[in-house]
């Protein structure tokens, strides 16, 4: 391997900068963990179970966090977005 280097005969390898890095953390945040967190069928559901009066109230703290978790990926969605149509507009 060290002999073909000394040769050049290895193609350099392309190493993404800062930018591209962050944008691709990005990403990887934006990916949620299931497909739906608790749409409105779920949400439904778990209203109408009859659960005692602690359990109703750690159910609904877990869902006060899916929706701020929610959010959080908005942020991320628009992050994205801004970058998207920024690299657009310098190609272009």
């Amino acid at each position: 391997m060290a002999q073909l280097l000394v040769a050049d005969f290895l193609p350099p390898v392309w190493l993404p900068d800062e930018r591209t890095r962050m944008l691709r953390r990005q990403v990887v945040r934006r990916r949620p963990p299931v497909s739906d967190l608790f749409g409105r069928t779920g949400r439904t559901w778990l209203a109408h179970l009859d659960l005692p009066a602690d359990e109703q109230q750690a159910v609904g703290a877990l869902l006060r966090q899916l929706d701020f978790h929610g959010e959080e990926l908005g942020l991320v969605d628009g992050e994205l977005a801004r970058e998207a149509l920024g690299d657009r507009s310098r190609d272009g």
